[in-house]
């Protein structure tokens, strides 16, 4: 499998475990993934669907097994069962003052960027009793299509942190794509944050 292959896979696997998945685990992972560190990757994952106690569908099981140098790993047998699947509303409720300084942070980033960009802003809310993720904030980058969307997730996201603006998940979107339900509705829902 090309790097790119792999890439695709893996973008598309974690973007479907986003909201099962912590937020704070789902962070990690897109930065093993992004700097390449493939078997870190896949090791912390098979940890944290363990320790989190988060099962995959069939499909998402083939899409793991495809990323793994042995498609016959012990692990895959050993995954939690899958349970309800979370469900999460998205809003755009008004602005408040929380988030002036990140919107500030991802208006310069996108405004730097080789080629246009749109960033939204929406408000997330679990919406059954297997939606573990607190409420809050959700930023969504809508990328041209064919961008790689790893690098726009990263960007951002570490350019929030080390502005100390928050937080705040960031979901990756190519121009053009269906994505998966959870980015689909956020994206859905969002307000345009950039351009403005």
């Amino acid at each position: 499998m090309t790097d790119r292959a792999y890439e695709d896979a893996a973008v598309l696997l974690l973007r479907q475990l986003t909201g099962r998945l912590a937020d704070d685990t789902v962070d990690p992972l897109w930065s093993y993934l992004g700097a390449g560190e493939y078997e870190m990757f896949e090791d912390m994952l098979f940890g944290q669907l363990e320790t989190e106690q988060v099962g995959l569908t069939g499909e998402e099981v083939e899409l793991f097994r495809g990323l793994l140098d042995n498609p016959q790993d012990a692990r895959l047998t050993q995954l939690p069962p899958l349970n309800e699947l979370p469900q999460y509303e998205f809003t755009a409720p008004p602005d408040d003052s929380s988030t002036s300084a990140a919107d500030a942070v991802a208006r310069e980033w996108a405004a730097a960027q080789p080629k246009p960009v749109r960033v939204l802003r929406a408000w997330r809310q679990p919406a059954n009793a297997a939606a573990h993720a607190k409420p809050g904030w959700v930023y969504v980058v809508v990328v041209p299509s064919g961008a790689p969307v790893k690098r726009a997730r990263a960007e951002l996201g570490a350019k929030l942190m080390v502005r100390k603006v928050g937080s705040w998940p960031v979901e990756p979107v190519a121009a053009g794509e269906r994505p998966p339900d959870y980015q689909r509705s956020a994206l859905q829902a969002g307000k345009q944050v950039w351009p403005e």
